[in-house]
């Protein structure tokens, strides 16, 4: 995992460096806590490092920047920074979205009509999405990159306005076929992967990849965004099946944190 220095000092304040000036005091503590630092990048020009952490795979919350911030505050005690959160408003209304698969932790799909798709995140936001290997595609696909970058949460958006009916969580059928992103011809699933669907198509394999039967553009502004928390195993199989790897498909891979299904909407 690329991360960057000056990005990681937004989420925690080191109280008895001065950083990049002690870099050899930080690096020998992401050693010893067991964050292993396999290269490092100097940006003289933004006064920034950039270092390569070598990721232990049983510990999925090491992926994001809110994670590595959580385990070094374990160890030293310097203060955590919480980026500012808004209230969201609730309907009392059907919820938009069935969940019928036991596979399926914790899901929630929450409607936009312009806001998300305006978005226009900063300059070092968009390098955070960058080092971490995600394109910029358009600012409600950034939001979501940046989101899983951040806090660990993976997230989806689709263009409600390809949504045909109810939105689906479920099991796939047999013989069932989706177009994934980037390909120009249709995929058959394995029998039984774990899908999210409208009355008609597939939508997305869940925490791997969506389709592009449901992508928004720059044009979109009818937008749903997916926050859920899927079995490890079920997006693993599936994955390998599709012979797929995605920053979704990685984090889920290494469990995760069902409460954060709420909490990245946020």
């Amino acid at each position: 995992m690329k991360v960057s220095l000056n990005a990681l000092l937004q989420y925690i304040t080191p109280t008895n460096l001065s950083l990049p000036a002690d870099w050899d005091a930080l690096h020998d503590l992401l050693e010893d806590i067991g964050l292993e630092v396999k290269r490092v990048d100097r940006d003289e020009e933004a006064n920034n490092i950039i270092f390569t952490l070598e990721l232990l795979a049983n510990r999925g919350d090491h992926h994001c920047y809110k994670g590595l911030a959580r385990e070094i505050h374990q160890r030293t005690g310097w203060p955590l920074s919480t980026p500012a959160t808004r209230d969201l408003p609730i309907s009392q209304d059907k919820p938009l979205a069935d969940v019928t698969s036991e596979y399926c932790i914790g899901y929630t799909l929450t409607e936009y009509k312009r806001e998300l798709a305006e978005v226009a995140l900063s300059a070092d936001k968009l390098e955070m999405i960058d080092l971490a290997g995600a394109n910029q595609v358009s600012p409600a696909v950034d939001v979501t990159n940046f989101v899983n970058v951040e806090q660990g949460q993976p997230m989806h958006v689709f263009d409600a306005d390809k949504i045909v009916g109810r939105v689906q969580v479920r099991d796939s059928k047999e013989g069932e076929a989706a177009q994934l992103l980037g390909e120009e011809k249709l995929t058959t699933l394995t029998e039984g992967t774990l899908v999210i669907a409208d009355d008609v198509k597939i939508l997305a394999v869940a925490g791997v990849m969506g389709c592009e039967t449901s992508k928004p553009t720059e044009e979109s502004t009818h937008l749903y965004l997916e926050s859920g928390t899927f079995d490890p195993v079920k997006v693993r199989k599936a994955a390998r099946a599709l012979g797929v790897q995605s920053l979704a498909s990685a984090r889920f891979e290494r469990g995760a944190d069902p409460a954060m299904a709420v909490k990245g909407v946020y």
